[in-house]
């Protein structure tokens, strides 16, 4: 085997072509925080040839717990000053462009004019901005990779990757979604990160210590943010290599509407269950029949219910190819549910 350097473990999974496509691609990552830095870093060691880096803000102690650049030595300093020093020392081939400033949604058209970018890594977590961001990418039919809510998450187990339509119980989403879709964007055009965990409410909005407004504080721990980064640096690379996006599965918004409606038909059933119990049925020896016979138990109530769940949800499953967009004539739902927040 030649002397690959930084590919030599590279090498064996992507081959030549991989590698080169990988060499020759160019990353625009958005926000370097808890999701965004994890994945700068990865994308740096798969060995991309260029990476642009935005973000303004600088290393306080609070994100010690989760950002691969935050040390007692870097409190402080540019977070994106520090990773162009660091892709550097990772990867001195990789080209480094850094932006250190805050982006808003007014700059993000002169941001993409100053493409080309093969790749947009989305971890902001200003709202507006992050829409905006990917509705031009998907109105210029760039290939955009987007991190939902990773605040208030504990299972790392139940992180997916699919279509932006498919995702659910994450607030950030569900306005990402609906905004989204008033303009005019199709579903296939967002590839999303996103936990299908329940969201923890964030603790009451309290005075920034660095003289900003009030904000809610929502927890994160050192395994979710890293995750999903990850993540999304591997479906970068996963393209690069193959042409196509991963997915994890597949949920349609209407199967997301249906158990919504399966549910509250549950709930409103509950007290007419309890007020009619249903009658066992006779034994044998009541029926006059001699011996009893023992009838197979059968899932009754919430049981048979999470059961029929179960098989819908896996009827629904997709776990090769192409992200797919959800089925024609779906409709979205978004429900109320606890703040999440992108990179922190």
């Amino acid at each position: 085997m030649p002397q690959l350097g930084i590919f030599e473990r590279t090498y064996p999974l992507l081959g030549e072509e991989g590698v080169t496509a990988l060499i020759n691609a160019h990353a625009l990552v958005c926000g370097v925080g808890g999701v965004g830095g994890y994945a700068a870093e990865a994308l740096a060691r798969a060995g991309v040839g260029a990476l642009t880096l935005v973000d303004h803000d600088v290393v306080t102690v609070s994100n010690k717990n989760r950002q691969v650049i935050a040390l007692d030595s870097t409190v402080g300093r540019s977070k994106v000053q520090l990773f162009a020093e660091r892709v550097r020392d990772i990867n001195a081939q990789c080209q480094v462009t850094v932006i250190d400033a805050f982006l808003t949604e007014a700059d993000v058209e002169d941001l993409l004019d100053q493409g080309p970018f093969d790749y947009i890594v989305d971890c902001i977590d200003t709202t507006s901005t992050k829409i905006r961001l990917l509705e031009l990418c998907a109105k210029r039919k760039l290939r955009v990779v987007s991190s939902m809510g990773a605040g208030g998450k504990m299972d790392p187990t139940r992180l997916l990757l699919s279509d932006i339509f498919s995702t659910e119980n994450c607030g950030l989403a569900a306005r990402c979604r609906k905004e989204l879709k008033k303009r005019g964007v199709p579903p296939g055009r967002v590839v999303a990160c996103w936990s299908a965990e329940p969201c923890k409410k964030p603790l009451a909005p309290w005075p920034s210590l660095t003289g900003g407004r009030p904000r809610a504080v929502n927890g994160t721990l050192s395994y979710i943010p890293s995750a999903f980064g990850l993540m999304l640096a591997g479906a970068v690379i996963h393209h690069a290599a193959t042409g196509k996006f991963p997915a994890s599965r597949h949920l349609s918004t209407s199967a997301s509407a249906a158990s919504a409606k399966q549910k509250k038909q549950q709930k409103q059933q509950q007290p007419q269950t309890q007020q009619n119990p249903k009658k066992r049925a006779p034994s044998a020896a009541a029926r006059g029949g001699g011996k009893k016979q023992k009838v197979a138990d059968q899932p009754q109530g919430e049981e048979a219910a999470r059961s029929n769940q179960n098989q819908a949800a896996d009827a629904e499953g997709n776990t090769t190819g192409e992200v797919p967009p959800p089925a024609a004539g779906a409709t979205d739902s978004d429900v109320p549910v606890p703040e999440c927040r992108s990179a922190e």
